[in-house]
């Protein structure tokens, strides 16, 4: 995840067994997992050496246990990658990022049912975390599960998370088109990235035509136009219509 995650629990200590090998693993790793921390990771990332509250030997053991999972993840060896993140919950099952990270690797490898069961432990620990929130969202909607993914987005907005297009994504599969022009517009005004904004535009040009709203649905396709214009700096409108 990019969010952070501010912790108030405070761990029991872990079994001698569990953190006797997470701090074996830690000197057996301690060259690959220097290589494979993120960049996140070197910056100081939120959650990982701050925030969940646990002692000393505790703290060592999480960190070399994620930083050598999020290594076996860019390796795209999951299954290592899901071992090493549930070895860290064992010794600090309370923290809700590792949840996180764990159901990140069950994501990257197709295992959605998994990532939600492990998004909405994290969930449980923190409820108003917006970013988890829609990531969960997403994974309802991947798997269909549309009004699970609306509560998601929903939630997510009053926490001020920006998740009006992903809204708008599923009242347009369903046919609620005014929703949905609602939802586009919304995200247009929170000035998105130009690339995003342009394809914004474009979905609420086809949210107008469901509305059979030639003239509006018109405007937004010649913003999207000149944005695209003013992005490249060529007049696309010169170029040969493609049937």
């Amino acid at each position: 995840m990019t969010s952070g995650f501010r912790m108030k629990h405070r761990f029991p200590l872990a079994s001698t067994t569990a953190l006797g090998a997470a701090l074996g693993l830690a000197v057996a790793l301690a060259v690959g997992a220097a290589v494979g921390a993120s960049a996140e990771d070197k910056s100081g990332r939120p959650g990982r050496d701050s925030g969940c509250k646990m002692t000393v030997q505790q703290k060592k053991a999480v960190v070399a246990l994620t930083r050598a999972a999020d290594y076996k993840l860019r390796l795209e060896d999951y299954e290592q990658a899901i071992s090493n993140y549930s070895k860290a919950i064992a010794i600090a099952p309370d923290c809700n990022y590792l949840y996180c990270e764990r159901g990140n690797a069950y994501k990257r490898r197709g295992d959605n049912k998994q990532a939600i069961a492990d998004y909405s432990r994290a969930l449980k620990i923190q409820p108003a975390d917006e970013a988890i929130l829609r990531q969960r969202g997403t994974l309802y909607e991947t798997i269909r599960d549309f009004a699970n993914a609306i509560a998601d987005y929903d939630a997510c907005i009053k926490l001020g998370g920006q998740a009006h297009r992903d809204r708008a994504r599923i009242y347009m599969l369903q046919k609620k088109c005014r929703p949905a022009v609602a939802d586009f517009s919304q995200a247009i005004k929170n000035k998105p990235d130009v690339n995003i904004l342009i394809q914004l535009y474009r979905d609420r040009a086809r949210a107008y035509d469901c509305l059979d709203n030639k003239k509006l649905a018109e405007a937004d396709r010649k913003t999207v136009l000149e944005l695209t214009e003013k992005l490249y700096g060529e007049n696309i409108s010169d170029y040969p219509k493609v049937k």
